[in-house]
């Protein structure tokens, strides 16, 4: 094989048969690979995360500013091909669960998975305004199932087959950012399906792995 036909050659995903390439696909553990598409709806388990330097003696490395040097770890190319592969299955099983309840009243589906917390935003990263207005307001991290959800929505929060009214604060598409650089840029305002987001809800009570927020 040439030099160009490696660099071109297609395969199908091992998710979801899409043909994918060098150029279009995110490699695994063991040197696996899958579509560019389902790794974006992995996100919300196998997020990137910004870690501190160390040196070769274990201590934070600084850099000439004094600020900590810091690095992002993808989660995702630690996994292996088994662990996406259930994790996937999980996400659909849940999917196919909301629209066994909710049915076709409910075409917007978002499912809770992974990291859940309240947020205290600085002043200086988010504004003074807005910061008081997502003071320990709660984040969900998760998948758009189907549909689309917008900053302001109002949806329904179904747990423990409840359906109880929610509002969607803000909504952050989960890119190669961390949560912190993200929610202070402030670029998102919408995700469709197959996007990992953070939805952040004017919402105190009960949040469970596996609920679903649904939108009419």
């Amino acid at each position: 094989m040439g030099f160009f036909d490696f660099l071109f050659k297609k395969e199908a995903c091992p998710l979801c048969s899409a043909p994918m390439g060098l150029f279009n696909s995110q490699v695994l553990r063991g040197s696996a690979s899958i579509c560019l598409q389902c790794a974006k709806g992995l996100r919300c388990k196998f997020p990137n995360e910004e870690r501190e330097k160390l040196d070769e003696f274990g201590e934070t490395e600084y850099n000439a500013t004094g600020s900590v040097e810091t690095y992002m770890y993808d989660h995702l190319s630690k996994a292996s091909l088994e662990e996406v592969k259930r994790v996937k299955s999980e996400l659909d099983g849940y999917k196919e669960k909301a629209q066994a309840e909710l049915g076709d009243a409910y075409p917007n589906i978002f499912t809770v998975f992974g990291e859940m917390f309240h947020l205290s935003p600085s002043a200086v990263s988010v504004g003074m305004s807005r910061g008081g207005e997502l003071q320990n307001k709660l984040v969900v991290n998760g998948l758009v199932q189907s549909g689309s959800f917008t900053k302001g929505d109002m949806a329904v929060l179904v747990h423990e087959g409840q359906k109880m009214p929610i509002r969607i604060l803000e909504v952050h598409k989960k890119d190669d950012s961390s949560f912190e650089t993200t929610i202070g840029a402030n670029m998102s305002k919408t995700a469709k399906a197959g996007d990992s987001a953070w939805l952040i809800l004017d919402w105190r009570g009960n949040v469970a792995d596996g609920d679903t927020i649904a939108k009419q």
